[in-house]
């Protein structure tokens, strides 16, 4: 009970970010390869000779936008374009409870964020919510 406490006093107390009844959630980038050139300005010069697939460093890069931009062949590199997205990973109560399970999985997440999403006419979350809230003393 003590725990249901601590994370009732957090919802009461933390910064919503000028979001009501707020879930807090982790998100990660996620890289789509692959995508047309009419959709995205993003890419990355890859290493086809090999078939792993690595990307270039910025000096070689350079080197094949010069060779691409002057119609010159790229033996052995392709220029694919990508989106980055954000990706669901949990949601949580609180901010600090997605710091914590950030803190612990991390070195699985690929540029992790917190992002705080509404729970508009959610009722089971804002119940929840409320009765987390409800177990602390407001005079705390």
């Amino acid at each position: 009970m003590d725990k249901l406490k601590e994370i009732g006093l957090l919802i009461r107390t933390q910064d919503n970010r000028i979001t009501d009844a707020p879930i807090f959630i982790v998100q990660q980038k996620q890289r789509i390869w692959g995508i047309s050139s009419e959709y995205s300005d993003e890419y990355a010069w890859l290493e086809t000779g090999s078939g792993d697939y690595s990307e270039a460093d910025a000096e070689k890069a350079d080197e094949l936008d010069e060779l691409d931009d002057g119609w010159e062949e790229t033996p052995g590199w392709k220029k694919s374009y990508y989106q980055d997205i954000w990706v669901f990973v949990t949601a949580c109560f609180t901010e600090s409870g997605c710091q914590d399970f950030i803190n612990r999985n991390g070195h699985n997440l690929h540029s992790p964020r917190i992002y705080a999403e509404s729970s508009y006419r959610n009722d089971e979350w804002r119940t929840i919510r409320d009765f987390l809230i409800s177990l602390t003393n407001p005079d705390e």
